[in-house]
């Protein structure tokens, strides 16, 4: 066995490695994958008794009520592509922009593929109490920009798309040559789009994406297509400015939105139409969509007729069936453990702030004044969203038609939110999700029920081994507040510069010297980009820094338990297909490489296991990089 010098991910997770294989309808295993089957099966167990028992009652007994429709197969298959086709007929209509213009808003509104027209609500970042009008850009068939650079595989993957999508577009009933000509007119069209948009790397830096515009200046980059008067209609309101996330794709708009290229427009539009609806529709039809994905990632088989069919509705309902995991399944004497060790983790914090040597006062007096208000959400909400209470189910309209007005009630309530102030009482993860997150615009922290179990979390483990995962995890989102987009918002969640020059600069040397660590390294083929992980390698670091600092000063206390655990919930293994998709589009760096470069950044690893400069997992004390 490899010597825990030589690498403390590999020897703690040898025999897991070894003899844990990869499900067949998944990408990758590893500890969040198998809370996460855990809990599928757990729900699948429930929700089948209640669905023949018809026990559940009010937002539930829709669930319920949605989900007897996601898995009735006869129906789904004996229908085929048929319920999707009076929609696409709307697409297949198209003749002209013209025409497109006179159905956008009405597209939009349906939560159908628009393209073109990719505006939204959302907070404004420089006044987080409000909402405004959001200008993003359009989307492109492959996952990232540097796939279309020379030497980016984009002709394999192009080709393997449209050996994926022409046999899906037969199956609504194209005849085989029209299929091949749609699929090559919005390949065209894509490669047109990818040279004006932001990267994923770019995207990464996300206070980047404030450009406030004046509206009417803005509308005056698109000619062909009447902005001006699209917007108004969505919102029931004349904005007066507008946020644009990627200047330089509206800077080209006409470039890409012009009559000369409405063919490929039309195209895309119809490729996405197919597969947004194919998972509600056959199963040979679910199937086939999945196959261009599935190829990405290197998953070697569809999930189950039985988990689509539940993933379906609860994509719908996710609120609601995260209410009923999170009360049935959490605990709340695991709630109470949990929040005493975010408190005192905080309080870690707060000390390491005032101890800083490299801060000036006044910027630590203002990172104190964001800690302590940051809040804390932990196990689910209290309440469900509202609109929620709308979603009935006409039992006998069929899947597709309450899944579409379901969407409706969605985007309505979205665009309603137009100048309102955004409800921080609302999470953006169900409580049955494996994963946890900071919202910077609200400075707020949320750990759903679903993460706090073992081995991230378990009352069964030692304090130590807790602190090494569920408390790196609670320290890590506490640390995105202060990572390298975090720190830009101040307290209230707004962009707003509170550091001193001097400070800022220091901070950057810092971060820059977590870019240099990461950069470059081998992961399964793929190579890691150390500005793309630079955020969340910020946040692991100042997580582990204080939860460390946090377990040393229990009573009891194993720094082996803490490291080893550590190891443990970065457990995983992946195809390699996945593993190079992750490269391009992930701002994480990879799980085995976040588990061994992390613990080098710390003196208590090489003491606790006693790491010389002859082992490999050695790290020079110069080289070491700290933050918080």
């Amino acid at each position: 066995m490899v010597k825990i010098q030589d690498d403390l991910y590999k020897h703690v997770n040898a025999d897991w490695l070894a003899n844990t294989e990869i499900p067949a309808d998944r990408p990758r295993i590893g500890a969040f994958d198998e809370i996460d089957i855990k809990i599928e099966q757990q729900e699948l167990a429930d929700f089948a008794a209640m669905r023949k028992d018809n026990s559940a009652t009010g937002m539930l007994g829709e669930f319920i009520k949605y989900y007897r429709l996601t898995s009735d197969w006869a129906t789904r298959n004996a229908q085929g592509a048929e319920p999707a086709k009076v929609i696409l007929e709307k697409y297949e209509k198209l003749n002209s922009l013209a025409d497109l213009q006179a159905h956008l808003v009405e597209l939009k509104l349906a939560g159908l593929p628009t393209a073109i027209l990719p505006v939204y609500v959302d907070q404004d970042m420089k006044d987080t109490s409000r909402n405004i009008l959001q200008a993003d850009a359009m989307g492109t068939l492959l996952p990232d920009t540097t796939y279309y650079e020379e030497g980016g595989d984009s002709a394999e993957l192009f080709q393997l798309l449209e050996n994926s999508y022409v046999p899906l577009l037969e199956k609504y009933g194209y005849a085989t040559e029209e299929a091949h000509r749609i699929v090559q007119q919005a390949i065209e069209f894509d490669k047109l789009v990818a040279q004006y948009v932001l990267s994923n790397e770019a995207k990464s830096d996300y206070w980047k994406l404030y450009n406030p515009q004046d509206f009417v200046e803005f509308t005056q980059q698109a000619r062909h297509i009447d902005i001006a008067k699209l917007v108004p209609e969505l919102i029931d309101a004349t904005p007066t400015m507008i946020n644009v996330t990627d200047v330089r794709f509206w800077q080209n708009y006409d470039k890409i939105v012009n009559e000369d290229n409405f063919a490929g427009i039309k195209a895309m539009l119809i490729l996405g139409v197919v597969s947004d609806l194919a998972s509600y529709l056959s199963d040979d039809i679910r199937i086939a969509n999945g196959v261009f994905s599935r190829a990405l990632s290197g998953t070697a088989e569809a999930r189950s007729a039985e988990k689509a069919a539940f993933n379906l509705a609860h994509a719908a309902f996710s609120p609601v069936v995260g209410d009923y995991y999170g009360r049935k399944y959490f605990g709340e004497a695991a709630k109470a453990d949990v929040l005493d060790m975010v408190k005192k983790m905080i309080g870690v914090y707060q000390e390491r702030l005032e101890s800083n040597t490299w801060l000036g006062e006044e910027t630590k007096q203002k990172a104190i004044l964001k800690l302590s208000t940051i809040g804390l959400n932990v196990g689910y909400p209290d309440v469900i969203p509202a609109r929620y209470t709308l979603f009935v189910v006409d039992e006998q309209a069929g899947l597709l038609a309450n899944a579409l007005r379901f969407r409706a009630i969605q985007v309505a309530h979205s665009f309603s939110q137009f100048k309102l102030s955004p409800d921080k009482t609302e999470w953006e993860m169900p409580a049955d999700m494996v994963n946890a997150y900071y919202h910077p615009f609200h400075n707020i922290i949320v750990f759903p029920a679903a993460i706090l179990q073992a081995p991230f979390y378990s009352l069964e483990q030692s304090k130590s081994a807790n602190y090494g995962g569920i408390g790196a995890v609670i320290a890590h989102e506490i640390s995105h507040a202060f990572d390298t987009n975090g720190a830009r918002f101040d307290e209230k969640g707004n962009l707003n510069s509170w550091w001193t020059d001097a400070d800022f600069k220091a901070f950057e040397e810092r971060t820059d010297a977590m870019v240099k660590e990461f950069d470059g390294l081998d992961s399964a083929g793929a190579t890691v980009n150390g500005k793309l992980v630079v955020s969340e390698n910020v946040a692991d670091v100042g997580g582990m820094s204080v939860a460390l600092e946090a377990a040393k000063s229990e009573d009891e206390v194993s720094l082996t338990d803490f490291f080893t655990n550590w190891a443990t919930v970065w457990r995983m293994n992946a195809s390699k297909e996945y593993m190079k998709l992750l490269s391009k589009v992930d701002v994480h760096a990879p799980a085995r490489l976040r588990a061994n470069v992390q613990v080098t950044n710390f003196a208590d690893f090489f003491t606790t296991f006693d790491v010389t400069p002859t082992d490999k997992m050695w790290r020079a004390p110069e080289d070491r990089v700290q933050i918080w």
